[in-house]
């Protein structure tokens, strides 16, 4: 593919679409309800500014390279940080990847579950499942989306990046939907009023530290689709110029969104949408359900641009990081960072092939791993743990390379120790 995208296409629509997805319309409501608004806005900033200090140091990297290859945040990594750091970040960073295919899957089956539900039983695989078995249902339809998505990437086939504007489109109108929600006064749910006179301010149990943090890893992967957009270095006009430019932009406008749907939740009664506890997370109703996705007209419209944008969203999300992904392990193998035994996801099965296909089909299995370890809250805690690691050490090592003056490192880009020495502290 020739290099032709600049800064908006290329890095800020991606990472934007990859951003506001399944934890802004599916995690998000049910957080808020939980933890209350004294809680949840400091967690959304402390999030952010993990993201804006990674995106320093990454532009470190960035402006310290004169030609930047395609891969991504592990060509970044490598190039400007040195083969042993910079594959340390990759190989994490493929694990990142790999089970962020299996989150945006289950996102993706979470909000079309209600509307396929009532069909299920008409289906051999699902009527012999107990109408109770809700969990086993979403599994194994994750388990069927994930397969047309495996069958999609491993043909080769690009389109979500032909297609990315008309989403980006889909998704502000789902977002716009949130946010005048609150103007309908007489939306209502199972006979009570959503949206409250008064702010939740203390959520519905009380804060410990375990649940801070459980929130917040349940949070964080919202942040992380800065990394998709950095995923285009290789098609991009001027890497060094639209990644710093893209990344920062993409951040500053989702950050304002992230804030402003919190205080939108933060009206919703929250008893509403928590219904039950399991495993210490909070289990309910999704936002399309309560904003009358099952409504007769006009109530049903607000649900419908909801669920069009989670599964826009989330189905592009899951089409990027599945190409992304096995891209990020084929380059390892090539550069011999990986052992000798797994050289082979270099390889591509297909005669004259350049697809890494073998590792379209590692990932596919870590993904299905993902989908059958546990729900969305399991799947979100297990990619923000992941991206966390991946985004201390990018700061660890960016902060290294500043603080020791290595003269190999001189990044044009005007950043500070302390932004990259925070962001691994945090």
């Amino acid at each position: 593919m020739a290099k032709k995208f600049g800064a908006f296409k290329g890095v800020f629509i991606p990472s934007t679409e990859a951003i506001l997805g399944t934890v802004l319309f599916l995690l998000m409501p049910l957080l808020v309800a939980d933890v209350g608004l004294l809680i949840m806005l400091p967690l959304v900033f402390l999030a952010h500014t993990v993201t804006i200090s990674t995106s320093f140091s990454l532009s470190d990297c960035a402006t310290n390279i004169n030609n930047i290859e395609g891969g991504g945040l592990y060509a970044l990594s490598k190039l400007s940080l040195g083969k042993a750091m910079g594959g340390s970040i990759g190989i994490m960073l493929y694990f990142a990847q790999a089970a962020s295919i299996g989150f945006y899957t289950v996102g993706f089956t979470e909000v079309l579950h209600g509307v396929i539900a009532p069909h299920l039983q008409f289906i051999p695989l699902f009527s012999s499942i107990e109408p109770g078995s809700i969990l086993l249902q979403k599994q194994l339809l994750s388990t069927i989306f994930l397969i047309v998505f495996f069958i999609i990437v491993i043909a080769g086939a690009d389109f979500t990046l032909k297609i990315q504007s008309f989403i980006m489109v889909v998704l502000i109108f789902s977002v716009l939907s949130i946010f005048i929600a609150p103007l309908f006064n007489n939306l209502r749910f199972e006979d009570s009023q959503v949206f409250l006179k008064d702010w939740n301010w203390r959520g519905n149990r009380n804060i410990t530290i375990p649940l801070f943090f459980l929130a917040f890893t349940q949070f964080f992967p919202a942040v992380t689709g800065i990394s998709t957009g950095i995923g285009m270095s290789g098609d991009l006009k001027d890497p060094r110029k639209s990644i710093v430019k893209g990344t920062f932009a993409a951040i500053g406008f989702t950050m304002v969104i992230y804030f402003a749907a919190t205080l939108v939740y933060g009206k919703i009664d929250p008893s509403l949408l928590i219904q039950g506890y399991s495993d210490g997370t909070a289990k309910g109703v999704i936002l399309t359900e309560l904003f009358g996705l099952t409504s007769p007209f006009p109530q049903k419209i607000l649900g419908l641009m909801i669920l069009a944008g989670v599964v826009f969203a989330t189905g592009s999300s899951a089409l990027s990081v599945f190409m992304t992904g096995p891209r990020t392990a084929q380059f390892l193998a090539r550069d011999n960072i990986l052992p000798g035994y797994l050289s082979f996801l270099q390889m591509d099965f297909k005669s004259g092939g350049d697809e890494p296909r073998f590792a379209i089909v590692v990932s596919f299995f870590f993904g299905l791993l993902i989908i059958w370890m546990g729900d969305i809250n399991f799947a979100a805690t297990v990619v923000g743990i992941l991206f966390l690691v991946v985004y201390g050490w990018v700061n660890g090592a960016a902060f290294l390379e500043r603080i020791s003056n290595n003269p190999s490192f001189r990044p044009t880009f005007k950043n500070h120790w302390s932004i990259s020495f925070y962001g691994f502290l945090a």
